[in-house]
């Protein structure tokens, strides 16, 4: 478990803010922010308080205390969590006009990197305080979404959902009846599974190895994939050690697409 406290900077530092805002009335800010807890999946000493180190694709659980945020939709407009160079916001407290808060959240980052992360308090249109700490994001070493294919048993799963992305990737763990293990990968609350899926795999692996148009696709599917079922067609592959990966359409008895998702093997090496 990674512990880290979020920081408080002063903003007549004048740091620019995430999208090119930067904070404004400078020192005439008494606003103490509440404190911002990140919990990574493994287990990892505290660093300081003002930095975090986890893995890609390590799921980070963020919290701040109810009694901390208690009247502070009175204090501000709204409080903010974003990364910088990274799209998307998390909006903590609202706007008084909304209704409702969160103060437990999730996020994952796809790549290793040096990340700094900002809790913001929002008045007029404005920055008027900021939390800043840094994320350290190192490559996983493990075989797939921060995963082993040995620690698997079957039926093992993890959901993984990220704040900024507002998508929730649900992984499950099968094995056949030949006793071939692999992995299923589904996206909730999207229109565009499809579109979705392949590009949360092409930030991982690239470019297809593999699509449909190549006259060794079909057959390399057919050979390689092992644990393929037979109301499936494959879009494209991504061959990638340790992992194969084929973006498939799952189909309905008469061969109609109701669902995409992503069939995750151990690479079988394209001769």
């Amino acid at each position: 478990m990674v512990l880290a406290v979020l920081g408080c900077e002063d903003m007549n530092q004048g740091t620019q803010g995430e999208n090119g805002n930067e904070p404004e009335n400078e020192g005439t800010e008494t606003l103490e922010l509440p404190t911002l807890w990140g919990v990574g999946e493994d287990s990892k000493p505290i660093l300081d308080k003002d930095n975090i180190e986890v893995s890609e694709f390590e799921l980070i659980s963020f919290h701040i205390s109810e009694d901390e945020l208690e009247g502070m939709d009175e204090r501000c407009d709204s409080l903010v969590w974003s990364v910088k160079g990274v799209e998307g916001s998390h909006i903590i407290v609202p706007n008084k006009k909304l209704v409702g808060r969160t103060n437990d959240w999730t996020h994952y980052f796809t790549k290793a990197g040096d990340y700094e992360t900002y809790l913001d308090a929002w008045k007029g249109n404005e920055i008027i305080k900021r939390s800043t700490f840094n994320v350290k994001v190192n490559k996983s070493g493990k075989d797939f979404l921060h995963m082993n294919w040995a620690d698997m048993t079957r039926g093992s799963r993890k959901e993984m959902t990220s704040v900024l992305r507002q998508e929730t990737y649900k992984v499950f763990y099968y094995e056949d009846d030949a006793g071939h293990p692999y992995f299923e990968i589904t996206v909730l609350g999207v229109l565009e599974d499809q579109q979705v899926l392949y590009d949360f795999i092409t930030e991982m692996y690239g470019t297809p190895t593999l699509t449909a148009d190549d006259d060794t696709f079909m057959g390399y599917y057919q050979k390689y994939c092992l644990a393929k079922k037979e109301d499936e067609t494959p879009i494209a592959i991504w061959s990638r050690d340790p992992n194969m990966v084929a973006l498939v359409s799952d189909n309905d008895g008469l061969g109609n697409p109701e669902r995409f998702l992503l069939h995750v093997e151990r690479l079988m090496v394209i001769k």
